[in-house]
């Protein structure tokens, strides 16, 4: 009789431990699917929740419908499992609407500020970030994403940024080595400057870790700030060589078409033509943008 009874609790201690298992587990997938770990801060950043607003540390959890938001001189890095990163700078706040949903895929919204993502390449991957005036989805891609209330600037740095406007009426694919500026429902295009070009390469130092509680994240951390402390001598170095150039070589370096203007009192002005109307022409000198009126200019000419 006895016998019967040992076997008996350790059949049930052994289901209650197995259904324990399996609860964990599915917590742990839950943790997955609905949640990003932050694996780099300084400054002052902070969660709001459903309890209300804390300040984070590294290795916090976050989750879906958090808002996050960093203090001037801060930022931090969130990984989403299987996803890729997001790194927000300081001044900034953001809703995470989705994080890697089966459905949605990782909607971020950018109420304002500037974060810069970097998305694992994988065709099952989205990611959305939304602006007040643009919706950013990708696939696999390196991107910085700048907003206010206003205006939506796109860098990318690798990979493809689809742009539509929040009113739908513009859309433009971005590829590597461009830049997006949307305002008032339209969007420019451009070349990335060498400046640019290095402040993305800087940022995309810190990459996805794998195995993110791994012993080897303090050697990778020093790994990174090395390389970081590197890119921005060059950073530096190019933040001097652009200030020496002149506004025309600056306009060239862009890739920008060149317009000569003559005027009336003899002068002449060459900048790039942004926008005109009937009554005067915006030109960007490559120092500053300028209004001249059209009754000023007496003869256009390319320069090549």
């Amino acid at each position: 009789m006895m016998a019967k009874i040992k076997t008996t609790v350790i059949v049930l201690s052994v289901f209650l431990i197995l259904l324990y298992c399996m609860a964990c587990n599915k917590g742990k997938d839950h943790q997955k699917n609905d949640s990003a770990i932050v694996t780099f801060l300084i400054g002052e950043c902070f969660v709001i929740d459903e309890k209300g607003e804390r300040k984070l540390n590294n290795g916090d959890l976050v989750f879906s419908k958090n808002t996050i938001k960093t203090k001037d001189k801060s930022e931090l890095i969130l990984q989403i499992d299987k996803v890729g990163i997001i790194r927000l700078m300081s001044n900034s706040e953001f809703v995470l609407d989705a994080l890697n949903n089966k459905e949605n895929g990782t909607i971020i919204q950018s109420k304002f500020g500037t974060s810069f993502s970097r998305i694992i390449k994988n065709d099952n991957t989205k990611f959305v970030i939304n602006t007040p005036t643009v919706v950013a989805s990708v696939r696999g891609t390196e991107f910085l994403a700048e907003n206010n209330t206003e205006k939506t600037s796109i860098l990318v740095r690798d990979g493809v940024v689809n742009l539509k406007s929040i009113k739908g009426t513009s859309e433009v694919d971005l590829v590597k080595g461009k830049r997006g500026d949307e305002s008032g429902d339209e969007f420019t295009v451009s070349n990335l400057s060498k400046l640019e070009s290095l402040q993305l390469k800087k940022l995309a130092v810190r990459e996805y870790i794998e195995n993110i509680n791994d012993d080897e994240a303090a050697e990778k951390e020093k790994a990174f700030q090395i390389e970081e402390n590197k890119i921005e001598i060059e950073i530096q170095d190019e933040i001097t060589r652009w200030n020496n150039l002149s506004g025309l070589q600056k306009l060239r370096e862009l890739g920008k078409s060149l317009t000569e203007l003559s005027l009336l009192d003899g002068s002449k002005i060459v900048g790039c033509i942004i926008s005109q109307n009937a009554e005067s022409i915006m030109l960007d000198t490559g120092n500053g943008v300028i209004k001249i009126p059209k009754n000023d200019i007496i003869r256009r000419n390319i320069v090549k």
